[in-house]
């Protein structure tokens, strides 16, 4: 299921946003992709307005990283394939997608939905100074 549901509903850029975050959870050796490797994809990136308002705001790629590895640590594990959390929020990016009039979710979609459904992702952005258009952190 997780093939196509990644590759028939998200965009290029979203599609490499996950690629990148499942690479980020295999670089610490650990058995699944959490919503925070999510957050890794979009810095990793680069090119999408999401990152670059990241990195205005000072939150790079290496200062998040060291931050996820802080929470997850290291593992030994390889294939790392979706959480039941990062299933979720992909899920809700389809949706935030659809809400929009998108037919496919953007990397934009992947992180307003880490922002406003995953508390643990948006707690680690409030740390790494992320100022949100709200008041969540």
């Amino acid at each position: 299921m997780e093939a196509a549901f990644i590759f028939d509903n998200f965009s290029k850029s979203a599609i490499d946003v996950i690629e990148l975050a499942r690479g980020e959870a295999q670089r610490l050796g650990l058995e699944t992709l959490e919503p925070e490797h999510l957050l890794l994809g979009v810095l990793h990136k680069g090119a999408t307005p999401t990152s670059k308002q990241l990195r205005a705001q000072g939150i790079t790629i290496l200062i998040a990283r060291a931050e996820v590895e802080k929470i997850y640590g290291r593992g030994r594990g390889s294939n790392a394939p979706l959480s039941h959390r990062s299933e979720v929020v992909l899920e809700l990016a389809l949706i935030e997608a659809n809400g929009n009039g998108e037919a496919k979710a953007s990397p934009e979609d992947i992180f307003v939905t880490l922002c406003r459904e995953d508390p643990s992702t948006l707690s680690l952005l409030c740390r790494l100074g992320f100022v949100p258009d709200t008041e969540e952190c």
